[in-house]
């Protein structure tokens, strides 16, 4: 995906008219390129721990969403990856699917401490605060059945 520029980014986003914005998240300084998103703008995970960056982008005209992420080290080193197409089309469980997929893939590859970094704030605090914030309760559904795995 990197080498063939496949990777959603907010500059590929605004060139297919996605997004009004091409600038990266995290810095706002530099239009967020794939070079930018995976390289000179990713912090890396504390010593003993791998960092899941994952991703989920929806199309409502062919009823589809992609979902992908990257496992790496406290090096930046790749570790694992993984990509897919879903039937989904709601945006949160798209989201949500794309962690447990990449969590899935880390611990199948025995990487126990991991550090999810994904761009939905509501599925980052449902997670961190114990399934509470969300009403849907079946739009985690997936994650309830992992959630004793996760700190």
């Amino acid at each position: 995906m990197l080498v063939r520029n496949k990777i959603l980014t907010n500059a590929e986003r605004a060139r297919r008219g996605m997004s009004p914005f091409p600038f990266c998240e995290q810095c706002g300084k530099s239009v967020e390129s794939t070079i930018h998103a995976v390289k000179d703008c990713w912090q890396r995970p504390n010593l003993g721990w791998v960092k899941l960056n994952v991703d989920g982008s929806v199309s409502i005209v062919i009823s589809k969403a992609a979902i992908g992420g990257i496992v790496r080290d406290s090096n930046g080193k790749w570790l694992a990856g993984f990509a897919m197409v879903t039937g989904m089309t709601e945006v949160f469980q798209v989201k949500v699917r794309a962690v447990v997929e990449g969590l899935k893939l880390a611990w199948m590859k025995c990487y126990k401490h991991v550090e999810i970094n994904c761009d939905n704030a509501l599925l980052i605090d449902t997670i961190c605060n114990g399934f509470g914030s969300i009403s849907n309760i079946r739009d985690v559904t997936p994650l309830t059945r992992i959630r004793h795995r996760i700190k």
